[in-house]
This record gives structure tokens, sequence and C-alpha cells, in this order.
């Protein structure tokens, strides 16, 4: 029977922190390379923001330095937007780090529980073992890049860039972006439930 995908979350984010896998440095360093992250994903729009003020003259006094500050949020905005594919390629390498490790483990797992069973058998599993040993780098990419590091820090991005644009704009737009984005988040939820039912179907 399959398990619920929560528990499969939480199980997996339980063995990332196994300190016998020693993954928990490059779980913490991926974690930090994801706030880096998030945090350059949440200026980039404000300091366009601010760009876009200087600009237009609404924010600078006439007498001040102009030029340096438009320089200074030029350069701040290009940082800022090229810095999080950066962040986020890096941090790629740590994922992949955790993902090596997970599938190691779980692999060594499955063999020493099914493999002396198959022996045992005539026919063994007819390679339905080894074909689910060849999936298991890529369910756990599945599972670790697409929903471990993905849910939780886009979450977390979504209330900060609400939170900065709260103070940009009037309320009412925030709550049309906040309800426009929960209309996605159950299209998304109802999306995956069938592409799952999809896919049982196939691995069965």
């Amino acid at each position: 029977m399959a398990k619920p995908t929560s528990k499969i979350l939480f199980d997996i984010s339980k063995l990332m922190l196994n300190p016998v896998l020693k993954l928990r440095g490059n779980v913490f360093v991926g974690v930090l390379f994801e706030l880096a992250g998030i945090a350059l994903g949440v200026g980039g729009p404000y300091l366009l923001k601010c760009l876009i003020d200087t600009l237009g003259y609404k924010t600078l006094p006439a007498d001040s330095g102009s030029s340096l500050t438009l320089i200074f949020l030029v350069v701040a905005f290009v940082v800022f937007w090229c810095g999080g594919s950066v962040v986020s390629t890096v941090r790629m390498v740590f994922t992949a780090r955790v993902i090596d490790g997970l599938n190691i483990e779980l692999a060594t797992r499955a063999l020493h529980h099914r493999l002396p069973a198959a022996a045992r058998t005539r026919d063994g599993d007819s390679g339905h073992i080894l074909g689910l040993l060849e999936r298991l780098p890529f369910s756990l990419n599945v599972v670790c890049e697409g929903l471990i590091w993905r849910t939780v820090p886009m979450f977390i991005q979504v209330f900060a860039c609400l939170a900065v644009v709260a103070g940009l704009i009037p309320f009412r737009y925030v709550l049309m972006m906040a309800a426009m984005l929960c209309g996605f988040v159950v299209a998304t939820w109802y999306g995956a439930i069938r592409q799952r039912r999809f896919a049982s179907l196939t691995n069965a």
C-alpha cells in the first residue's frame, strides 16, 4: 500500500538529518544558500521599484547625488536579479550530494531486505527490485529537489514578497494577489493528485 505524500516527505526529511549518513552538513549549507536565494528574490523587485522611482525623480531631492544613487541601484538590481540564479545553481550541488547519499542508503536497505528472499525463489523477482532501484535516483530528485527544497522556501518567499508589496501598494491589491495565489495552489494540488493516480497505474 502506497504511503501518503506527507509521510514520504517526513521520512525522507528525517533520513536527511540522520547523523549516521553524514548529510546534515550539506543540508545546512543548502538551507543557507536557499535563504540567500529567497533574500535576493525578494530584494530584486524592491530595488527595481526604487530604481523606477529614482528615474522618475520621485524619491530623491534635486541637490542629492542622484547619479551615484542611480548607478548603485542599477548595479544592485543586476546583482540581485542574477544572484538568485547563481545561488540556486550552487545550492543544487549540495542537493545532489544529499540525493546521492539517500540513494545509496535506500538502495542498500532495499537489497538487504529483498535480496535474500529473491535468491531463495526459483525465478527471483523478475527484475522488479532492479527496476525500482533504477528509478530511485529520479524519484528522490522529484521528492527532494521538487518538493522538500521547493515547497517550504516557496511559501517563505511568497509571504516575504507579500509583506514587501503591502508596504508599497494599497492593501486590497495584496489581498487580490493572495487570492490568486491560493487559487493557483488549489489547482496545482488537484493536478498533482491526478498525476499521482496516473503514475501509480503506470508503476503498478
